[in-house]
């Protein structure tokens, strides 16, 4: 699977974490960038609820029972 998607650009549509500090910088290893995981699901999910166009879905599914409610602005 990794030769396989090494072939795409799928890697680079990820959100990348920026070093906070010298001490996470990862100037040792040149093409290690690690990858914000937090911004990349919420991206996902919300990207998930639009397509829902406010209907039930997998979006509203996850962030119903958490209290999390999308309604449409004005």
């Amino acid at each position: 699977m990794d030769r396989e998607l090494s072939s795409t650009t799928l890697g680079q549509s990820f959100i990348k974490k920026q070093p906070k500090t010298m001490e996470d910088s990862f100037s040792d290893i040149e093409t290690f960038e690690p990858v914000d995981i937090d911004m990349n699901a919420l991206k996902n999910i919300l990207a998930s609820y639009q397509s829902q166009m406010g209907g039930a879905g997998p979006a509203s599914n996850l962030l119903g029972p958490m209290g999390v409610r999308l309604d449409e602005m004005d």
